[in-house]
C-alpha cells in the first residue's frame, strides 16, 4: 500500500525575532489559540494543523467559513474566532510596518517525524524575501512565461 507524502517548505525565524518586532503580541496570538482549542469539540473536527494552516490562513478573504456553518460551538467560538482574526491582521499589519516583510504562523504536529518544526512557527512569506532577476525577468519577456511554486506528491 503506498503512502502520499507532501513537503512544505517554510522559512522559519525564531520567536525572539519575532517579539522583538511584535512584543506580547505573537505570543498571545498563540495563547489564545490554545485556548480556542479547549472549547468542546473544536479540536475533534478542526486539528491544530489544519486549523493554522488553512482557517486562519492570512490570505483568505473568509477565514473560518466552512468552521461555523452549522453553530456548533456557540457564541463563545465565534467570539475567540473574531478575537483570533483580528490578532492575526494586526500581526501581520505590525510587522509589515516594522520589517516590509510578511509573515505568517504555521503549526506542524510535535509528533511527525523527518521535520525540523514542532509545534507552532512563525515564517516569513517567500515573496518577502526573494526579487527576480533581471535573466528571469528577460526569459518572462521573451516567452511570455511566468514559473510558480508547486507541490509534488511522491508515493512510495
Amino acid at each position: 500500500m503506498s503512502m502520499g507524502a507532501i513537503v512544505t517548505v517554510h522559512y522559519v525565524i525564531p520567536d525572539e525575532a519575532v517579539n522583538k518586532v511584535l512584543g506580547d503580541l505573537a505570543k498571545e496570538h498563540i495563547d489564545t489559540i490554545n485556548e480556542f482549542f479547549k472549547i468542546d469539540g473544536v479540536l475533534d473536527d478542526c486539528g491544530r494543523e489544519d486549523f493554522v494552516n488553512n482557517e486562519l490562513d492570512w490570505s483568505r478573504d473568509h477565514a473560518g467559513d466552512g468552521l461555523f456553518e452549522d453553530d456548533s460551538y456557540g457564541e463563545e467560538a465565534e467570539k475567540m474566532f473574531k478575537k483570533l482574526c483580528e490578532q492575526r491582521n494586526k500581526i501581520h499589519e505590525e510587522f509589515k510596518k516594522a520589517t516590509g516583510l510578511s509573515l505568517y504562523l504555521v503549526y506542524n504536529d510535535p509528533d511527525d517525524s523527518y521535520d525540523e518544526v514542532d509545534g507552532f512557527a512563525w515564517a516569513i512569506d517567500f515573496g518577502s524575501l526573494f526579487q527576480r532577476t533581471p535573466k528571469y525577468k528577460e526569459f518572462v519577456k521573451k516567452y511570455k512565461a511566468e514559473a510558480s511554486w508547486s507541490q509534488v506528491v511522491k508515493f512510495g
